[in-house]
Parts: C-alpha cells; sequence; structure tokens
C-alpha cells in the first residue's frame, strides 16, 4: 500500500483538486460528452445492421470487438486510433448513408468535428437550478438516469420511455412550434442523451502518528471535491439546433431552448417510474 507523509498533505490536495477539474473540463467536458455520444449511436446503428455492412466496416468492427476483450495483439492494436477509423468511415460514407436511413446524423459530425447539436445546460448552477424548479429530487436525474443508461440491460428501455414522455411533452406543450419537433422530424435524433462518469475519490493513505489515515478523513478539501461533483451535470441533452430553427421559424430560439430545458427534464424524471425495482437496488447499494 502506498502512503504518504503528513507534510505531503497540501500537496496531495493540490493534485485531487488537479485531478477534479482536468476531468471536468477537459475529459469530460459537454462537448467531449457529446462526440462520445454521437459515436456511441453511430456503433450502434452499425452493429444493427452488420448485416448489411460492407467486409471493411466488418472487419474494423470485429477488430474493436476483438480489442474491447483483449484478443487483439501486436501491430493491429494500431489500427485502434481516431485517424485509421475516420479514415474508414470516410471512404465508406456515402455506402453508409445509402444503406442506413438517418446516419449521418451521427456520422457527419465525427468526420468533420463539428454539429449542429447544441447542449441545453452546461454549468453547474444552471443545471441545479433547472431540475429544482421542475421540483424533482437531484439524485434521480444526476444519478439514477445516468446509471440506467450505462446499463446494456436497461440502457434501451429507459431511452424509450425518456423518449415516449418526451413526445407527450412536446405535445402539450405552450409553445406550438415545438410539436414540429415530434411532426415533422425523428425526435431520437433530434434530442439526443449523454452521460458522464467519474470517480472523484481517490485512495490516498497519510502516516497519521503510527497509523494510516485515508486522505478523506483528514482533510475537508478531499471531501469537497466529491461534494462538487455530486452538484455537476452528470448527465446532457442535446438538440439539434439546426432542426430547432426549423421547426420554430420566427420564434426567439431562446425562448424555445428554456422550455425545451424543463419538457426534458420532466421527461426524465417521468421515465423513471417504471424503474422502481432497479432504483430501489441502486439506493440500498446492490
Amino acid at each position: 500500500m502506498l502512503a504518504f507523509d503528513e507534510k505531503a498533505r497540501a500537496n496531495l490536495e493540490g493534485f485531487i483538486i488537479a485531478r477534479f477539474n482536468i476531468y471536468k473540463l477537459v475529459y469530460l467536458h459537454h462537448k467531449v460528452v457529446l462526440f462520445n455520444t454521437l459515436a456511441r449511436n453511430l456503433m450502434n446503428e452499425l452493429l444493427r445492421h452488420y448485416d448489411e455492412l460492407n467486409d471493411d466496416i466488418k472487419d474494423y468492427l470485429c477488430l474493436l470487438y476483438r480489442f474491447s476483450i483483449g484478443y487483439l495483439k501486436g501491430y493491429d492494436v494500431m489500427y485502434i486510433i481516431d485517424d485509421y477509423l475516420l479514415s474508414v468511415l470516410l471512404r465508406n460514407r456515402r455506402y453508409l448513408i445509402d444503406r442506413i436511413r438517418g446516419i449521418s446524423k451521427f456520422l457527419d459530425p465525427l468526420i468533420t468535428r463539428s454539429t449542429t447539436f447544441k447542449a441545453l445546460w452546461k454549468r453547474d448552477f444552471e443545471f441545479i437550478n433547472l431540475v429544482n424548479k421542475q421540483g424533482v429530487e437531484l439524485t434521480l436525474i444526476n444519478d439514477v438516469f445516468p446509471y440506467l443508461l450505462s446499463k446494456g440491460e436497461s440502457k434501451d428501455e429507459v431511452l424509450r420511455a425518456f423518449y415516449n414522455e418526451l413526445k407527450k411533452e412536446l405535445s402539450g406543450s405552450s409553445i406550438t412550434c415545438l410539436r414540429n419537433l415530434t411532426n415533422n422530424y425523428s425526435i431520437e435524433s433530434s434530442v439526443i442523451i449523454g452521460f458522464r462518469t467519474f470517480e472523484p475519490e481517490t485512495r490516498l493513505n497519510i502516516i497519521h502518528g503510527d497509523s494510516l489515515v485515508s486522505i478523506n478523513e483528514l482533510s475537508p478539501l478531499a471531501m469537497s471535491v466529491s461534494d462538487a461533483w455530486k452538484r455537476s451535470p452528470h448527465v446532457f441533452a442535446f438538440v439539434d439546433i439546426e432542426e430547432l430553427s426549423n421547426a420554430c421559424p420566427g420564434i426567439d430560439i431562446n425562448t424555445a431552448l428554456d422550455h425545451l430545458k424543463s419538457l426534458v427534464v420532466k421527461a426524465m424524471y417521468n421515465a423513471l417510474r417504471g424503474f422502481g425495482d432497479i432504483i430501489s437496488k441502486y439506493f440500498n447499494g446492490s
């Protein structure tokens, strides 16, 4: 077990805070979450249509699978980089668009590094304010909802429930043009959900007298990092701002966005009603 002298406490606290900031503001920035979500959605579509794909794409998907289970050896590992993936997507772009309806929504942003999706919320205070205004429990939206999205067995089910609830909310919206998102477009590609996971706890031990003590027990600063993460958005909703503008011509886009934020949070909360057993297990720690 690695332990540090108590004199190093200030340095360790600086490390913990720097680690938190670099993850939250860089590695897990909302734009990174967006592109990760687009990549996940693209992979889901490719796997769903696997039998229709050409050998070039099938072979690369097999490489990714072998890499994910630790069976990729030698120089084959060098194929698992962004540049090679993009080369596969770019040379097969037209082929994929012709065979899989709507895939350009996920494919083109990854190739061009540009997207028309916009995050409905970004900053901590903005997110907490929004959830509180809807009168729903923060933990349900910020912890349970992304927890269900991270589980393969519940992901599709919770997304299906969310989109069903969102359609209901949109159909009864006081801003009439928002109903067009369900009338003219596929809501599943107009509003997409992403999430981020981070463990703020650091397993650092300090030699305190003649005993070993976790830094979390000695340092209020270390504990405050865990509290800060609880108050940061773990789940994000992204809307295609171009489609929203087309659906709401002549309407102030910020007014439409503010209303859509509320509807998305309500839909997330309502979607959780069918997952009582899983939610109980989550809170009971099982």
